[in-house]
């Protein structure tokens, strides 16, 4: 006699879950200038990454260096959860290409840093969405590091490329509750499970 096989159960939220995840309509200015160098290419330390949640501007201190955001990404991006696959890279208000930064004023070897933050109040990454790595024939080359909990995508900045990186390397992650909790045991989401009567 055969074992019966189990039967899996799977379940999917609607298609319209993640529909209104949108990105801002204009860039925010933050008051105070902060422009911190990632990493050199060299053996000694430049200086330390800031943290995420730092109240950066795309203009530094002394007013020289600037990171311009040439094309803006889509106002809407319906993310997935990882279960689903990929939706791919995000892209630009065309829909037709990718997110385009180049840094100016400055031209050596930087470091760009993307992670999926919140569009309202203080700048810090976002509780139910992150940053994933999407790998195509052509795509920017990149690296997926974790920082405090957050996905962070790393992409050079490179003076052979006029210091320009199309950001066609970048997907947004819809992340599961339980994992939330995990990355935010401090937020405390208040979510009990519901007794069954």
């Amino acid at each position: 006699a055969e074992a019966k096989r189990r039967r899996l159960e799977i379940k999917l939220e609607s298609d319209d879950a993640n529909d209104n995840f949108t990105f801002p309509q204009t860039v925010r200015q933050v008051p105070r200038a902060i422009c911190v160098p990632v990493r050199a290419r060299t053996s000694r330390v430049v200086s330390v990454p800031a943290p995420l949640s730092s109240q950066l501007s795309a203009t530094s201190q002394n007013g020289l260096t600037q990171l311009l955001i040439v094309c803006q990404p889509e106002q809407q991006h319906r993310a997935r959860y990882q279960t689903e696959g990929s939706r791919g890279a995000v892209k630009d208000r065309t829909g037709n290409g990718f997110p385009v930064v180049k840094l100016v004023g400055y031209d050596g070897p930087a470091t760009l840093q993307v992670f999926i933050g919140t569009d309202q109040g203080r700048v810090v990454p976002h509780m139910f969405y992150q940053a994933c790595r999407v790998s195509g024939k052509n795509s920017t080359p990149c690296v997926e590091k974790k920082v405090d909990g957050t996905i962070v995508i790393e992409v050079d900045i490179e003076p052979s490329k006029d210091m320009v990186v199309t950001c066609d390397c970048v997907g947004i992650l819809k992340e599961r509750n339980v994992d939330v909790e995990h990355r935010f045991p401090e937020e405390g989401t208040g979510r009990t499970k519901k007794k069954s009567t």
